[in-house]
């Protein structure tokens, strides 16, 4: 439990540091491997798994909330509210049971989509209770994302340039993987106030006497 104020006021911020940071590291790899699943499938299974790719790219996307949904309900146990956590996690087991009910007689791929869909209501779930105690809820995240969001577009876009310059699958994974985080990594130095005051972004600024 928490005892005082600043000893709150302390959890609050590393907890929104722990989502920042996880959001920062995860979000470009899984949208990077949803943009270059085609050649990286290619390459790896050959051509005849081609048409798996779009459920890869869907998972890619589900996938990238799934370590904010698993904070957001950590902070729950540290506080010492599993009441909570559990609360949520049975709250969930309808949806998921219906998700699944109506998309099995449909095939895999619609099974792939209701798990994108579980996964984003998961996190605004997962998000409720945080929201209530901390003020930082689902909304909350998403606007301290909104410039992680600008460079993930930026990348989506020099990703997207390569993937049309290139016809081969090498040139297109490689390519494709050092500009989509060249872009990415750039762009977040620039955009993102919170990696301005980083000791690594002075250190380039000292180094390279940017001002």
């Amino acid at each position: 439990c928490i005892r005082d104020r600043d000893e709150k006021e302390h959890m609050i911020a590393m907890y929104k540091k722990v989502l920042f940071y996880t959001a920062l590291l995860i979000f470009p790899v899984m949208i990077l491997m949803a943009l270059l699943a085609r050649p990286f499938v290619g390459i790896l299974l050959t051509d005849k798994w081609l048409p798996c790719v779009p459920m890869l790219q869907i998972l890619c996307i589900a996938k990238m909330l799934y370590p904010l949904l698993i904070v957001n309900m950590n902070i729950l146990n540290v506080i010492g509210r599993p009441d909570l956590y559990m609360k949520i996690e049975l709250s969930k087991v309808p949806m998921v049971l219906v998700i699944l009910a109506v998309t099995i007689p449909m095939g895999i791929e619609a099974i792939v989509i209701g798990n994108l869909v579980t996964t984003f209501i998961s996190f605004f779930l997962n998000a409720y209770y945080p929201g209530k105690l901390f003020g930082y809820g689902a909304w909350n995240q998403i606007k301290d994302y909104k410039m992680l969001i600008l460079s993930l577009l930026l990348m989506i876009g020099g990703v997207e340039i390569v993937l049309n310059l290139f016809d081969n699958a090498w040139c297109q994974l490689l390519c494709g993987g050092m500009v989509g985080m060249g872009v990415y990594i750039v762009s977040c130095f620039i955009l993102e106030p919170k990696l301005r005051t980083t000791k690594l972004f002075s250190l380039v600024i000292n180094k390279y006497h940017i001002k």
